[in-house]
């Protein structure tokens, strides 16, 4: 299986080695979560979900990027990342709250609605 290690990393473009640096971070996130040593199967699942969500990353912050495909990076991310938590049995933890963009729409939408009230 291949790996990304710092050597490999470090030799690529500045683009590239940050999203390398983010799927090596990630990994680690996915093997502490594990906390024993992965199956192959495992590690294949650990290195797409991790390979994905840091793709899907690097795509939300590029204005260059299509909402379309920030969607269906976001989503095969999240897919991705489901699979590998049932697969090692991890129990994903409910959301402490709404998140910024979903408390920012129930903002907006407030604020679409007093204007409407008052127009």
């Amino acid at each position: 299986m291949l790996e990304n290690t710092s050597a490999d990393v470090a030799s690529m473009s500045p683009v590239c080695a940050a999203q390398g640096h983010r799927v090596v971070q990630l990994k680690r996130a996915y093997q502490r979560a594990l906390k024993r040593k992965p199956t192959v199967i495992e590690q294949v699942a650990m290195t797409r979900a991790a390979l994905l969500t840091a793709r899907a990353e690097a795509a939300a912050l590029d204005p260059n990027a299509s909402h379309d495909d920030v969607v269906r990076l976001d989503n095969a991310a999240a897919r991705s990342r489901a699979k590998l938590f049932d697969l090692i049995g991890v129990t994903r933890r409910a959301s402490a709250g709404p998140s910024f963009l979903q408390a920012e729409a129930r903002r907006l939408e407030r604020e679409r609605e007093a204007q409407h009230g008052r127009g």
